[in-house]
């Protein structure tokens, strides 16, 4: 009898995993279709970071006493934001580790942007967010959660969970102040089991639903495909993109301006009206291999980049950061380089541990190269 009553639990246990298995592999699997879907079509900008990845390599263990000492060289403005941000997560039942990765893509060809970035609105951005949490999303929570965060400010939010095709989408409208002044307007859903978020405006909130729903994601470019494959797929940050018609246009009369002046940038400059691609990554293993690669038409063109970003750019960039160390030891300024492969080009900056704390340092007295104040205004080239 004892054996016969072994035997049984034996087998429930089996099941009972196997279900489990099972289960997990199901969310797996719905939390990747829900990435699948949040990329949106034509898309020439793209994001995607593994937080979780991100803290468990050594690098970031090792870097975990700087934290604190980093937060606290912030400028007052940053600082404020971030506990804002602490609070909103804190609000919606969330804590650091239950961050696990998010993605963003992004049109930027025909994108209107008379006046300069910052007076973009989210329901005119062709682009959308898909964020991962460990912890199934408590969409009550979060809706409290953005009104706490108005009332904070002095500000009122109109909140509301809608049904779109089954999914649950929560409509955030942070009312106007003032007459003429335009209401934001800000969509979620959930969806991956409630633990993948869509951000973005309605219209885009609502397709990435369609898209999942019928199981038709937007296929990557291959423009964008071949740029994403600048750096590696285990990197925990990765983001590629590539230039616009209008941008390389752009550079061109630049290059053209240049020749005419006979200037000593102009060959750079020429091979910059090549650039098919822009890469970055940042690969946290024992160090942080953060890495910059630009896709060109032909190795010619990366040459006379390289050639230029090299001597002129880099040259300032490692004279800046002797001056500003002071004698510290800093390995970034032996492995700061810039080389070219093929027809792409590599700006490599590997951080060490040492690296980090001197530029903390650096940081707090405001003395990084290009840190030290508002960056100058620049002419912006149409998409």
């Amino acid at each position: 009898m004892f054996h016969r009553t072994n035997r049984l639990l034996s087998v429930i246990l089996v099941v009972f995993l196997r279900i489990g298995t099972l289960s997990a592999q199901t969310v797996d699997a719905e939390v990747g279709k829900a990435f699948n879907a949040a990329l949106v079509p034509a898309a020439d900008l793209f994001l995607t970071v593994d937080m979780e990845k991100m803290r468990l390599a050594p690098i970031s263990k090792e870097l975990e006493p700087l934290k604190e000492k980093g937060e606290e060289n912030q400028q007052a403005g940053v600082l404020e934001m971030q506990k804002k941000v602490k609070q909103l997560w804190t609000d919606c039942g969330l804590v650091e580790e239950d961050a696990l990765r998010f993605t963003a893509s992004m049109v930027i060809a025909g994108m209107k942007t008379a006046g300069g970035p910052r007076n973009l609105k989210l329901d005119t951005i062709n682009g959308m967010v898909a964020f991962e949490s460990r912890k199934v999303l408590d969409s009550k929570k979060i809706l409290t959660a953005f009104g706490n965060a108005a009332t904070r400010e002095g500000k009122e939010a109109r909140v509301a969970e809608l049904d779109y095709e089954g999914v649950k989408i929560l409509a955030i409208e942070q009312v106007a102040e003032t007459a003429g002044q335009e209401s934001l307007q800000m969509f979620l859903a959930l969806v991956g089991g409630g633990r993948v978020l869509y951000i973005g405006n309605e219209v885009q909130v609502k397709a990435a639903v369609d898209r999942l729903l019928a199981g038709k994601f937007a296929p990557m470019s291959i423009a964008m495909k071949k740029t994403l494959a600048f750096v590696p797929e285990a990197a925990q940050f990765r983001l590629a993109f590539v230039p616009t018609q209008g941008m390389r246009d752009w550079i061109v009369e630049r290059a053209v301006g240049a020749e005419q002046k006979q200037q000593p940038m102009a060959i750079g400059i020429r091979g910059m009206a090549g650039i098919r691609g822009v890469a970055m990554q940042v690969f946290a293993k024992k160090m942080l291999d953060c890495q910059i690669r630009l896709g060109f038409e032909n190795s010619t063109q990366a040459q006379q980049v390289q050639g230029i970003v090299d001597v002129m750019a880099l040259g300032m960039v490692r004279m800046g950061l002797m001056q500003a160390a002071g004698g510290k030891p800093l390995p970034l300024m032996n492995a700061l380089k810039c080389v070219a492969d093929g027809t792409q080009v590599a700006i490599k900056a590997p951080l060490t541990y040492a690296d980090v704390e001197v530029l903390q340092d650096m940081q707090k007295g405001g003395a990084i190269p290009g840190m030290g104040g508002a960056a100058p205004a620049a002419a912006v080239p149409a998409p």
